[in-house]
């Protein structure tokens, strides 16, 4: 596993991982997961917010 997460990760130009790093991901890899967790990390917190509003009509996310 060490010489696939120390792939180059950032010269995808879609902004995808390699598929052998999400494999061990889904195989429980400690390191993979780490690098699909900091890779998406941002993207996964976007879409994990939904607005609210209060009872003044407040939006808040």
């Amino acid at each position: 596993m060490n010489g696939v997460i120390n792939s180059n990760v950032g010269n995808n130009e879609r902004g995808l991982l390699p598929y052998p790093i999400i494999l061990a991901a889904n195989k429980g890899e400690p390191e993979a997961m780490k690098v699909v967790v900091l890779h998406y990390g941002s993207y996964m917190t976007s879409l994990s917010m939904r607005k609210i509003r209060d009872d003044q009509g407040n939006t808040y996310w």
